[in-house]
């Protein structure tokens, strides 16, 4: 029997470990968290309760396709998305139609002419601005706040992007650039004339349960012991070396050995447990989380607001009572800061900041209150330009070390659903097994 050690216990570690205790191996996941699920957290402060990470699951996702339980024990709610334009008005996500086709002429051509000419534009773009360029063309991806949306995910302009961003992360963007993109849109508007206006969406979307992310991952944690697994998780990993066929693992459980190992945590916590000394020249983006509530008029109606506008350095806030309820008659709701400059400064500074731009936009009128504040050091990896190249170095120098590399932190891959992440796992998996 194979002893196969997976490091980490968020989706991608699961997903791994159910797929290899399910072809025989005896697995062991270790995860420096005293918690199974990575990055998803939640938080219960003031009998309201918050989240960081992806919260929105779909009943077909892979995780519940291997752990059935865990999709029983979510909440059913409505999804959907808005967005803040750079206009200060609530508008569809990613963009209109209407904004784009009802401008003034002069507008309306200035949008063609760099649409086609984006389009015809056969030049490989050097970043991801000019990947967006080429899209869209110049005008609409400023016009429409595209810029100031790329620009947030990192707190760097897109030129400092690598392309490949767009790739891995911004497929909703190519998807709705595209002819059929527009044609989609334009055939669902005329579709919505012909039948009565439907202002909230049905519930179809899946959130973790009330309790938090424990219970919702607790299930998968069960099923996965009955089978043989065996966690040990607030382990720290001391170092990694090969013993003929085997590898030697030490840390803080003792020393182990194993046959093989499935590494799905960040690259730059590994690199030095395998014995490397050299500075990696990768960077993590952080991700400042502030949890606030609300009483008053809020000014939309989506449970997402993305921010479209160049006021505020929030990139998202996702309201968390549409799912839960109110509490005490307030609404509640996280609001995502991604690498800026106040991203590791003072969270106050932050929810002042936060609570100024959106005022001055006419939204949230009331009271907002500031409950509590998470920080994660490593939210995304930073596709820099040029990165992909030290990637493939890293990526060689583990797997003739015979570490397979697997999920978002393990292959350094932003991908921004659970989904994709189980996918791109037995997919890794799957090959090297």
């Amino acid at each position: 029997m194979t002893r196969t050690l997976i490091l980490g216990a968020g989706v991608a570690g699961l997903t791994a470990a159910h797929a290899l205790s399910g072809r025989g191996d005896s697995v062991t996941i270790i995860d420096s968290f005293a918690h199974i699920g990575g990055s998803h957290r939640s938080f219960q402060i003031d009998g309201m309760t918050f989240d960081i990470g992806s919260i929105f699951f779909w009943k077909q996702y892979k995780l519940f396709e291997m752990f059935p339980a865990c999709r029983e024990a979510c909440v059913l709610t409505r999804y959907a998305t808005q967005r803040l334009n750079p206009a200060g008005e609530v508008s569809e996500y990613p963009f209109a139609l209407s904004e784009v086709l009802w401008q003034s002429p002069l507008g309306l051509g200035r949008s063609a002419l760099d649409y086609c000419r984006g389009h015809l534009n056969r030049r490989t773009p050097a970043n991801a601005q000019e990947v967006c360029e080429q899209l869209f063309g110049r005008y609409l991806y400023r016009t429409l706040g595209l810029q100031h949306h790329m620009d947030r995910f990192y707190g760097v302009p897109a030129t400092q992007i690598d392309p490949l961003f767009v790739e891995r992360r911004m497929q909703f963007l190519v998807q709705a650039a595209s002819l059929k993109g527009f044609g989609d849109r334009i055939l669902r508007a005329f579709k919505a004339t012909l039948r009565k206006p439907d202002k909230r969406s049905k519930p179809r979307a899946l959130v973790r349960p009330f309790g938090g992310f424990s219970e919702l991952y607790q299930p998968a944690r069960a099923q996965l012991e009955r089978g043989g697994a065996i966690f040990i998780l607030g382990a720290e990993i001391a170092s990694i070396a090969r013993d003929r066929a085997d590898f030697v693992v030490t840390g803080s459980f003792g020393r182990e050995h194993f046959n093989q190992i499935v590494n799905t945590i960040p690259l730059d916590m590994i690199w030095p447990v395998i014995g490397k000394t050299e500075e990696l020249p990768i960077k993590y983006s952080p991700l400042q989380t502030l949890f606030i509530s609300h009483a008053g008029p809020i000014g939309f109606s989506a449970p997402i607001l993305y921010n479209f506008h160049d006021s505020g350095r929030w990139k998202r806030l996702t309201m968390h009572s549409e799912a839960y309820g109110l509490v005490d008659g307030r609404c509640y709701f996280s609001v995502e800061f991604p690498n800026c400059p106040l991203a590791k400064g003072n969270p106050e500074d932050l929810f002042e900041a936060f609570a100024t731009s959106v005022k001055e936009l006419g939204l949230f009128r009331g009271d907002l209150t500031l409950h509590g504040h998470f920080l994660t050091d490593k939210a995304y990896p930073v596709y820099t330009i040029g990165v992909q190249g030290v990637l493939d170095a890293m990526f060689r120098e583990l797997d003739e070390l015979g570490i397979i590399t697997a999920g978002r932190q393990g292959r350094f891959d932003y991908l921004p659903t659970s989904n994709l992440v189980a996918a791109a796992v037995l997919s890794k998996v799957g090959a090297q097994s």
